[in-house]
């Protein structure tokens, strides 16, 4: 996007993307310099700098979701055996 207080015609050789950008709080009137994102999120494009977003690490399996899994399979095993028993007759 182009800022909307660059006038190109003051200095031509100076490029938008090295300038300092300051915007003002609405609620504070603090002066604070915006940070984006490094890549974009539709087209992966890299902009080289910016804020890197955070690789998910996969959690591991630990020992009580093993006995859940296993307790609930046991449970529809349980089950099945039963209403086959009861619904045999």
């Amino acid at each position: 996007f182009r800022l909307a207080d660059f006038d190109e015609s003051d200095d031509p050789e100076e490029v938008v993307e090295e300038t300092d950008v300051l915007l003002l709080c609405s609620t504070c009137d603090e002066p604070f310099t915006p940070e984006f994102y490094r890549k974009c999120t539709e087209c992966g494009s890299d902009f080289g700098q910016g804020i890197v977003e955070p690789v998910d690490v996969p959690e591991e399996l630990n020992s009580r979701v093993v006995a859940v899994i296993v307790g609930v399979v046991l449970l529809l095993v349980a089950l099945l055996a039963f209403f086959t028993v009861v619904l045999r007759d």
